[in-house]
């Protein structure tokens, strides 16, 4: 689900494994309409606006990058290739964005400045499947900082995604958010879960809660989370 202000937000259905519906509201939820289906090439999306917008799916053997400009009515697939799989992306804004894919023998991590009409390469051997990518929108030193999960490994970079450091964890990490470079939580585990809280950037964290079956966690500032819960939402304050 995401909202890009307090009426306008998207959800995706999956119906099945080969048909995934994109829905919409613009009454803050309280009517969902379904505006796109086809199979599954629009699987994941991220907005920017109530216009642009940017998915990852597939088409039969090949990979796809698309991009709408009216809200997700329509989509334009501008990568499409079965020389990859991709994992996850993020963008930062309406140009710049990162995505993750595999490519034989490991995870690359690739980055675009034009909406995927081309990306480069910007570093090697980081990433899983599924993963997912964040990056603050702020530069800090001139620089973009982001954080990366993949196969229950979490990393940050500090340079706009051309170095990452692995930070070391006692367990699998199933979620992770920030609310700025240095202040984020993750998730740990799924059975005999636990939320742990790092101010300082993932080089030490500190327990802040225990439970079970935990999956995926949201900050929506300093002293309220959302986590998912086996089908359930819990609020930890």
């Amino acid at each position: 689900v995401q909202f890009v202000n307090p009426n306008t937000g998207w959800s995706m259905i999956k119906e099945s494994s080969t048909k995934f519906t994109l829905i919409r509201t613009s009454d803050g939820g309280l009517n969902w309409t379904p505006i796109f289906s086809d199979s599954t090439k629009v699987m994941r999306f991220q907005f920017i606006d109530d216009s642009i917008g940017y998915g990852m799916g597939m088409a039969y053997v090949n990979d796809l990058l698309l991009k709408t400009s009216n809200g997700g009515y329509n989509w334009t697939v501008m990568q499409s290739s079965s020389s990859y799989a991709l994992s996850g992306f993020y963008f930062v804004n309406a140009d710049t964005g990162y995505f993750n894919a595999f490519v034989f023998p490991g995870y690359n991590t690739y980055r675009t400045t034009n909406g995927f009409q081309s990306y480069e390469i910007v570093s090697t051997e980081v990433g899983g499947s599924p993963s997912s990518i964040f990056f603050f929108k702020e530069p800090y030193n001139g620089n973009l900082c982001g954080y990366l999960q993949g196969s229950g490994y979490l990393w940050k970079t500090t340079n706009s995604g051309y170095n990452w450091t692995q930070l070391s964890f006692s367990g699998i990490v199933y979620g992770f958010s920030f609310i700025n470079k240095d202040t984020g939580w993750v998730n740990m585990d799924f059975e005999n879960s636990s939320i742990l809280k790092t101010t300082n950037a993932g080089t030490n964290w500190n327990l802040q809660f225990q439970g079970n079956r935990l999956n995926s966690i949201f900050a929506v500032n300093a002293n309220k989370l959302w986590c998912g819960a086996d089908h359930n939402y819990i609020q930890v304050s």
